[in-house]
């Protein structure tokens, strides 16, 4: 009989034994899952101006009639360094890699670690209509307000960050509902200096290369064409000589021009004895009877100006000269081709002598870079 009795004694003692350790095991938070964090700096120690983005995704609904928290802690080494200021943070919900932007009035606030196990926290509440459902991926970015937002003062690898939801009053350090991990890294710069060159760019081109007048048969004034044959009236669009240019110099572009004649002075020349000089005059001024040899320009592109004195207005009109003389100027880059038509006009006098006669005309294009 005793025997049996002091079996009895020992089931029942472990029967309470293995109730007790069911009574007394921990509730384990469910785990967070894709969740990360997009800094837009990882530069080390960079003093304020950090932004984070943060996105997860919960294992467990997160909803009551507290406030719904999000708390993330920074390693214990980094005290004062992501948190550079406590104070408030702006939470701002978000929809970066397809999240769903954080339900809720947002708010936050940062508080720095100081010493052994003391961390610098980040927590951003949610009231309102804050329920996080399960298996529903979140975004939040979070600025600082009256915080000032850094990075830890060395760069290395696996800086490992403890990230909670949970609920509680007053966006308090929540009770946890999931947790979850993310690691960062942070590095000495993360700017990559980018240079390039693009080549300047120059094309210039005329036409035509041998224009004429044609026969003077009277003293009136004749215009130069591309078939060399001569004109009583002005040339028509496209004619005699075009000249052609496209740059990307930033400061645009001229075209300068300049008469032959007899070497010592601008005209069309008669180079067989007796010689003889029609001399150059500005354009406007060719008239009937009169020797006279004038360049204009006309039928310009939009993005040329013809130079004061060769636009045949008679407002200032220049003679050409033996020496270069701007006609053309772009203010800016051509991205497309401009073009312009460099005109001559000619008259002669009862007294002009007869013979051949003939100039060159020079033309130069030039980008300005």
């Amino acid at each position: 009989m005793q025997i049996k009795k002091t079996y009895g004694i020992a089931l029942t003692c472990l029967a309470f034994f293995l109730a007790a350790i069911l009574v007394i095991q921990p509730v384990i938070a469910a785990t967070l899952t894709t969740i990360y964090d997009r800094l837009n700096t990882i530069t080390k120690d960079t003093a304020t101006g950090v932004e984070h983005n943060i996105i997860f995704t919960p294992t467990d609904t997160v909803s009551g009639a507290t406030d719904s928290v999000l708390m993330l802690q920074f390693p214990d080494g980094d005290d004062g360094k992501w948190c550079r200021t406590a104070g408030d943070l702006t939470a701002t919900a978000t929809t970066e890699d397809s999240a769903t932007g954080l339900p809720g009035t947002l708010t936050g606030s940062c508080t720095a670690g100081s010493g052994a196990s003391s961390y610098d926290t980040f927590l951003i509440c949610a009231t309102g209509s804050n329920t996080w459902t399960a298996d529903t991926k979140y975004g939040v970015k979070i600025t600082g307000d009256t915080a000032a937002l850094g990075t830890k003062a060395a760069a290395g690898n696996d800086i490992k960050v403890t990230v909670t939801t949970g609920t509680a009053d007053s966006c308090a350090a929540p009770t946890p509902v999931d947790t979850g991990y993310y690691a960062l890294s942070i590095i000495d710069s993360d700017q990559v200096a980018v240079t390039a060159t693009v080549d300047p760019l120059f094309t210039f081109s005329i036409d035509d290369l041998a224009i004429g007048f044609g026969n003077f048969s009277s003293t009136d004034k004749r215009y130069a064409t591309g078939d060399a044959t001569g004109s009583a009236s002005e040339a028509g669009n496209g004619d005699p000589a075009v000249v052609t240019v496209t740059t990307n110099a930033p400061n645009g572009a001229m075209v300068s021009a300049k008469s032959t004649g007899s070497g010592a002075a601008a005209g069309l020349y008669k180079s067989v004895a007796p010689t003889r000089l029609i001399p150059a005059a500005a354009s406007s001024a060719v008239v009937n009877g009169t020797e006279g040899y004038g360049l204009y320009v006309k039928n310009k592109g939009d993005n040329l100006t013809i130079t004061e004195g060769f636009n045949n207005d008679t407002v200032s009109d220049v003679a050409i000269s033996n020496s270069f003389q701007t006609i053309i100027t772009a203010s800016g880059a051509l991205s497309t081709e401009n073009t312009a038509d460099v005109a001559l006009v000619a008259a002669i006098s009862g007294a002009t002598t007869a013979g051949s006669y003939s100039d060159t005309i020079t033309l130069v294009g030039t980008g300005k870079f």
